[in-house]
């Protein structure tokens, strides 16, 4: 066992005995030990210094608010807040490609001519990743979301947008009105989010 090794099992112990300076001494031990593990192994996945030093603090106040999920017999200390750091890490890294993924979505929305005049191609979006992640900016009256649905789920039929409405006892002229409308709106504030990603 090393030296470090032995420190850690000790603070370990003091930590679980209530000892109120194990945790600075754990964070002066292993903070940037920790840190400089996940930054090597991660970099180049797009990971800073600075994001791994903040995945090493966040693993180690995993551990401290949970020291009794920590077993001594089957890791180190340093092993094992290596281990909780990494997956930080691997769901840090998705979430950015994630997130570069849905604005590049919004970043390619084409206009595209038809028949009955200038309309926008939204197919590829994913209507309920727009609605979790965008639904403030675009949803502000009631009957918004369903028409947005509607919308990016390429739903032409008037019929449709006008029972989402609410609105199927309105005449035929009414309701085509009241869709166009409705539809307009949203369209512009997908065209306006898509501008401003």
């Amino acid at each position: 066992m090393t030296k470090r090794a032995d420190e850690l099992r000790n603070i370990h112990g003091r930590h679980l005995a209530g000892d109120p300076t194990a945790s600075a001494d754990l964070f002066r031990t292993v903070h940037r030990a920790v840190g400089a593990t996940i930054y090597r192994q991660h970099r180049g996945m797009g990971l800073s210094w600075d994001d791994a030093l903040d995945l090493s603090t966040d693993a180690i106040v995993a551990y401290l608010s949970a020291p009794a999920r920590y077993d001594p017999t089957r890791s180190s200390l340093a092993t094992y807040l290596v281990m909780i750091a990494r997956g930080d890490a691997l769901n840090l890294v998705t979430s950015r490609i994630n997130k570069k993924k849905s604005h590049s979505r919004f970043v390619e929305l084409t206009v595209v001519e038809r028949n009955e005049g200038v309309d926008t191609d939204f197919s590829r979006l994913d209507a309920e990743r727009v609605v979790r992640e965008h639904g403030a900016e675009i949803i502000r009256e009631h009957g918004d979301e369903a028409v947005l649905r509607l919308f990016l789920s390429g739903e032409d039929s008037t019929e449709e947008y006008a029972r989402a409405l609410g609105a199927s006892d309105l005449s035929e002229d009414e309701q085509r009105q009241l869709v166009k409308q409705r539809r307009d709106r949203i369209e512009k504030r997908l065209q306006r989010l898509g501008r401003k990603l």
